[in-house]
């Protein structure tokens, strides 16, 4: 499973406001919206079957990577990081 963590994800951002800021996607970050984020991000994995690893991918603010970790991390055998420069296995248990 992948699981896109780039502002694009309406899905992982349901209730969090999302703006333009110099042509780019942008959302401030607070307790609430990472708790939010958190409940989706938590949402969306116990919807899909047990699988053995899940890929995070898309570029995304690092307190969002955190907190997404936190959730798979537990869910998974594997977890991995892939965007254009890295292809990491990040944890595995």
């Amino acid at each position: 499973m992948k699981l896109d963590l780039s502002l694009h994800n309406a899905e992982l951002y349901q209730g969090v406001e999302i703006s333009k800021v110099g042509g780019k996607l942008s959302m401030d970050i607070s307790d609430e919206i990472l708790n939010k984020i958190g409940e989706n991000a938590d949402r969306i994995v116990s919807n899909i079957q047990p699988r053995d690893e899940v890929t995070l991918t898309g570029p995304a603010p690092i307190p969002v990577y955190l907190v997404v970790f936190h959730i798979v991390v537990h869910r998974f055998k594997k977890v991995r990081y892939d965007n254009e420069m890295y292809q990491l296995l990040i944890a595995r248990h």
